[in-house]
């Protein structure tokens, strides 16, 4: 079974029908963590380079990953579970949409992280992100996750999200411009492009560079000129 059929069989399927939130039973200290609370402690290990909650959760699973002594294996589950979110973009929407209810995604992720088999470490990680109440945010902890893992090989990992995919040549000029901005003393500076589509835009684009965001989208241009007319109503 796909992972879009995973999830809309059984928990969301049964959601659809007005069963409402889903139980999960043995949600908690069974899953190696406590509470998310405990989980974030560990984030304490290590000095932060990523801030706010994205940073905290991002850092609090490599020093987690660390101990255990999986680091590269939870690496590589969180490249897996962004491709896949990459090649599903139902799985990306059912992550990013704010009003299904809590209950439902950390079931949902559930069966999915069981279906794909991760380990104990990234499944109990992904389960308290939802539990949470912070799914939507997944997304970029994973991703600022694989930032710290890439700052340790002296990389530096951009996530441009655009309404169309980006040319080879536009990827390149985007690249020497987020040099010359970011690194002037560094022009050598190693910046891996990653593009995701997001029609959301409506048009121009994001990016998000560790603790840097930049917005150029068309949605925040016509929301800042829908807050200059309403200012005169």
């Amino acid at each position: 079974m796909s992972w879009v059929g995973l999830y809309r069989s059984s928990v969301l399927g049964r959601a659809v029908w007005g069963r409402g939130m889903v139980s999960v039973p043995g949600l908690g200290a069974s899953r190696g963590f406590a509470s998310t609370s405990a989980a974030l402690a560990e984030a304490g290990a290590a000095k932060p380079v990523f801030h706010g909650p994205t940073g905290r959760y991002a850092h609090a699973l490599y020093n987690i990953a660390s101990k255990a002594s999986k680091l590269e294996e939870v690496t590589k589950e969180v490249a897996d579970f962004q491709e896949m979110r990459k090649r599903s973009p139902e799985l990306n929407s059912f992550l990013l949409n704010p009003t299904i209810p809590r209950g439902i995604k950390v079931a949902t992720l559930e069966a999915i992280v069981k279906k794909c088999g991760f380990s104990d470490v990234f499944a109990n990680f992904l389960l308290v992100v939802a539990e949470s109440g912070r799914a939507t945010e997944a997304p970029g902890i994973l991703q600022t996750f694989e930032d710290i893992r890439a700052s340790e090989k002296g990389e530096i990992t951009a996530l441009v999200r655009s309404t169309v995919p980006l040319t080879p040549w536009q990827i390149g000029l985007l690249q020497q411009r987020l040099t010359l901005r970011f690194f002037p003393d560094q022009p050598d500076t190693d910046i891996q492009v990653t593009n995701e589509i997001d029609p959301e835009l409506l048009g121009g684009l994001t990016i998000t560079m560790q603790d840097k965001f930049i917005d150029m989208s068309w949605k925040k241009e016509i929301k800042r000129l829908h807050d200059i007319l309403m200012e005169g109503v």
